[in-house]
């Protein structure tokens, strides 16, 4: 059944602060890059995932599996504010 995701973050260099957010939809294979300009901080990857997640139907968005990183600290925030479960 599609809508069940699993997020992940690919860190760059210490130096460069860099990242990327992953996002694959689990049934479909549907993978989503979220560039992180801003950081890997807990804020700018929640705002990331909430803008993607948001922009797609909600029948796709029932729920993301995230490992345990501080980046996803404010996991009930995206929660709050997309009605998918962290």
């Amino acid at each position: 059944m599609p809508g069940h995701h699993e997020g992940d973050l690919v860190m760059g260099s210490q130096a460069s602060n860099s990242a990327v957010g992953t996002i694959v939809e689990r049934t479909t294979g549907y993978l989503t890059l979220l560039p992180l300009h801003a950081g890997r901080d807990s804020g700018t990857v929640a705002d990331a995932v909430i803008e993607h997640m948001s922009a797609l139907p909600p029948w796709f968005t029932k729920t993301l599996t995230w490992d345990r990183g501080v980046e996803m600290a404010r996991h009930k925030r995206i929660t709050a504010e997309t009605g998918i479960q962290v």
